[in-house]
């Protein structure tokens, strides 16, 4: 048997019903996200951290001054 009876077999109608149908194009994995840098990555994780990001926001501007002709003011943000 030569290659070219192989290859007349392997392409023939008869084996080719037979056979499995090709597979399709296998993509990459996504590239991951880091949940200390992304907040959506964190929201997924931790949905709560959303509250916790607001409430140290809320704080550091409470904690804040801002400075006037006067001096230093206090902000208060309820």
């Amino acid at each position: 048997m030569a290659n070219t009876d192989l290859a007349r077999l392997i392409n023939s109608d008869e084996i080719q019903s037979v056979v499995n149908a090709p597979k399709a194009p296998h993509f990459g994995r996504t590239m991951k996200k880091n949940p200390l840098k992304n907040l959506g990555a964190m929201l997924k994780l931790n949905p709560y951290s959303k509250t916790i990001r607001r409430q140290e926001l809320a704080s550091e501007v409470r904690g804040r001054g801002v400075w006037s002709g006067a001096g230093l003011v206090s902000v208060v943000v309820c």
